[in-house]
């Protein structure tokens, strides 16, 4: 019986260029509906995480310094509000109101846990793209990519069953209320008017 193997394509500095292209903020409006957002948030770490594996195969190719700099700056901030609105706001209310065959605290231990790697692989990748974004050299270019490489298997993994898992069970057991107040608060944890 014949085998189908798929081949995953090279990522290219051209692919970090067109993955950081489709990078736009979020939308205002789905602060209204914060499952959504999470999920659209979601899209927006797998093209970071698309452009990140490119600079890893092309750390000095041209147009780097700029892409580097704007995976930096979304490693230190975007990625870290998202964390904190599904750990703390996200979380509080789920463990509120889920029943316990929902297993919402073995859920939420396990987000904790791969965000806590993931925060600390994030800053040392951090600390690789300043150096791109400067247009130096990096001292270890193996470890940035040994790095950079875990990461995106991590944001990627957290992603897939969080989309599976943990969203969906949101949208069955948040209320209107919770929803509400969910949304706002991760717009002002941003800075956002939350929107009427």
């Amino acid at each position: 019986m014949p085998t189908s193997t798929r081949s995953r394509k090279t990522p290219t500095a051209s692919g970090s260029a067109e993955a950081l292209a489709k990078l736009e903020p979020l939308p205002e409006n789905l602060f209204r509906v914060p499952v959504d957002l999470l999920l659209t948030d979601h899209y927006r770490q797998t093209l970071v995480s698309e452009a990140l594996s490119a600079i890893v195969t092309a750390p000095h190719a041209a147009g780097t310094p700029a892409r580097a700099e704007k995976i930096a700056h979304f490693l230190e901030s975007d990625l870290v509000h998202h964390m904190n609105d599904e750990e703390e706001a996200l979380g509080t209310r789920l463990l509120a109101c889920a029943r316990e065959e929902d297993g919402v605290p073995l859920l939420l231990a396990r987000l904790r846990r791969e965000h806590a790697a993931i925060r600390e692989t994030a800053t040392a990748v951090q600390t690789g793209l300043e150096t791109l974004a400067v247009r130096r050299r990096l001292p270890d270019p193996g470890t940035f990519a040994a790095k950079a490489e875990t990461l995106v298997a991590a944001v990627r993994a957290t992603i897939a069953w969080q989309n599976r898992l943990l969203l969906p069970l949101a949208r069955r057991r948040l209320g209107n209320a919770d929803l509400w107040s969910l949304g706002q608060t991760m717009a002002t944890r941003r800075g956002i008017s939350f929107p009427a």
